[in-house]
């Protein structure tokens, strides 16, 4: 009894084993704080340190205007943020990016909403940055600790400047104002219908032409990714997520069915005078189709439509695996997986992914008639291919996009299959059209190589084996690209 007497008292006091746990936590939430303002300022001082006009170093915009040559084929002024914002260099952006760990898009998103909080926010910005000192230099000090706590969330300040990017200045005014001291309570739907508010106010041309591109843009588009749902506004349009069965590769109709039919009805309203785009005609024969089904103008059926569908998948597998499978000595507790790569045809929506052997030797052996399902397997890696041609011909860039899925730069994740086939080393310096020497760079990176000052080589193991892709930045940061993601070399660099 005299123990738990003890430990009772001892917990009333605040000193129970765990409450140093809940110390931790709120010290560790706000250094994590902390350091979310202390990159915020660092990029504030990047940005100033980067103008547009340290473009080639030219103070005459007109300079590097659209289409000349410093344009297309050099550096270039990005604008990131809202109306009025600084512009800063696009090779800026770039090394930026990369130094925080993000592929370019993400970077470039990130840049400008400090750019929108810092020029076009400022109460936001004093609301995020309170109880902190901030130095020119991108440092950060703490000044009162209580105050930090206080201090608007890194992830609520983001939301609300990438909310205001496209209202004009007097409209981002409004909301910042509008926020003032309770935009860290603020919801996403709260914060869109102030936003909408501003654009209506301040920028109504703006918002009547988002009206009728809105009525124009109507369509029913067949997705993997839900497109979420949108709160009623002025544009007086709602998206609709759709999401059907696909499981029995024998009975996959629902989703090449609908888009049948939805063309076949966008057809007859054509037919019928509508002079609305294809996208519309769609939308409305969804609505068309609803109505037939209401009225029971469509047939009650439990049969199934006969309908013809091409896929083509290319598997992603070892010759191994292969031979276990038709072995029959496979571990069945450790089925190999294909990876799955949708190719053209009447299913290409479907995308991407994984299956097993069984469920790939189903799709083989049970597709339904009038299908057609092309397997390609992947090229073997090993088999060097050479070219005397600068052009690299189809089975090269075959080669190379099934080998690196993504394009190679730091960070990005863009399918290869949409990037340029480039020359490692470049061809007028005698690097050869062979597959050993092409890599697939998206059309932004391959700019930053060729024009941005970024260099790169393939990485090698001890024994003369390519393991990633080395990259050096016109700074002189070093970073590593493999199969395993991108590592930051620390150890290189100037300042």
């Amino acid at each position: 009894m005299t123990c738990t007497v003890e430990r009772d008292v001892d917990e009333a006091r605040g000193t129970h084993p765990t409450a140093s746990l809940l110390t931790r936590v709120r010290d560790a939430r706000r250094a994590r704080h902390v350091a979310d303002v202390e990159v915020a300022q660092a990029t504030v001082a990047w940005v100033e340190a980067h103008p547009e006009q340290a473009v080639m170093g030219l103070a005459d915009a007109a300079a590097y205007a659209w289409e000349t040559p410093a344009f297309l084929h050099g550096d270039r002024p990005l604008d990131l943020g809202g109306p009025g914002s600084p512009l800063v260099t696009e090779a800026a952006v770039v090394e930026w990016a990369a130094a925080l760990g993000m592929s370019t898009d993400a970077g470039r998103s990130f840049i400008g909403d400090v750019v929108e909080l810092r020029h076009r926010l400022p109460r936001s910005w004093a609301a995020l940055t309170r109880g902190l000192a901030l130095g020119d230099d991108g440092g950060v000090r703490v000044v009162d600790a209580r105050e930090v706590d206080h201090a608007l969330p890194w992830s609520r300040a983001r939301l609300v400047a990438r909310r205001t990017m496209h209202l004009p200045a007097a409209g981002a005014a409004f909301v910042d104002a509008q926020l003032a001291g309770v935009g860290h309570r603020i919801g996403p739907t709260a914060l869109d219908r102030l936003v909408t508010e501003a654009l209506v106010r301040f920028d109504p041309e703006a918002a009547e032409e988002q009206a009728l591109d809105a009525a124009e843009t109507r369509h029913v588009t067949l997705d993997q990714t839900p497109a979420g749902h949108r709160m009623i506004d002025h544009t007086g349009v709602v998206c609709v997520d759709v999401m059907l069965d696909v499981t029995d590769v024998t009975d996959v109709t629902d989703a090449a069915d609908l888009d049948a039919a939805l063309s076949q009805v966008a057809d007859e309203l054509r037919e019928a005078g509508s002079v609305d785009s294809l996208d519309v005609r769609r939308a409305a024969a969804l609505g068309e189709i609803a109505r037939r089904q209401l009225q029971g103008h469509l047939p009650r059926t439990t049969a199934r439509p006969t309908t013809t569908r091409d896929m083509t998948v290319y598997v992603h597998l070892s010759e191994d695996a292969v031979r276990a499978a038709v072995e029959g000595t496979a571990d069945r507790h450790q089925e190999p997986l294909a990876r799955i790569e949708s190719g053209p045809g009447s299913l290409s929506a479907l995308g991407g992914g994984f299956t097993t052997l069984d469920v790939l030797a189903r799709w083989i052996t049970d597709s339904p008639a009038r299908s057609t399902l092309t397997v390609r397997p992947v090229i073997d890696a090993r088999v060097r291919r050479h070219s005397e041609a600068y052009e690299f011909p189809d089975r090269f860039r075959e080669h190379v996009v099934l080998t690196e899925p993504t394009c190679v730069f730091p960070w990005c994740r863009r399918p290869s299959r949409r990037a340029d086939l480039d020359h490692v080393l470049p061809h007028a310096r005698g690097g050869p059209t062979a597959t050993d020497n092409a890599a697939p760079l998206c059309r932004r990176h391959h700019r930053a190589k060729t024009h941005l000052g970024w260099a790169y080589h393939r990485a090698l193991d001890t024994q003369g084996l390519a393991t990633g892709w080395e990259w050096t930045t016109r700074h002189g940061q070093s970073y590593l690209v493999t199969a395993a993601g991108t590592t930051a070399d620390n150890r290189t660099g100037t300042d």
